[in-house]
């Protein structure tokens, strides 16, 4: 295994192609406090304005609030999923 640092990430992305997240909608609250959570990688802490999210396959993990602005947005549609 090795280790690959913002510096060198380069070397491995330079020629990949370009990937874009499927329009699954999940359940997000942003929290008011500082936390915690257990995730499957370990404890996670979140600040005040970060979001508590539940995945697709129920699990549960924190997003900071600038990431989670650039990357979610809220679902306004009348069905569950927008694929359904």
């Amino acid at each position: 295994m090795f280790f690959i640092e913002r510096i060198n990430k380069e070397n491995f992305l330079k020629n990949a192609p370009l990937f874009v997240k499927r329009p699954i909608p999940v359940r997000a609250t942003q929290m008011n406090t500082v936390f915690q959570v257990k995730t499957e990688e370990g404890v996670m802490d979140g600040s005040v304005g970060d979001y508590l999210v539940e995945g697709i396959e129920g699990e549960i993990y924190s997003v900071k609030r600038h990431i989670f602005e650039k990357t979610y947005k809220i679902y306004t549609g009348g069905k569950e999923s927008p694929d359904a």
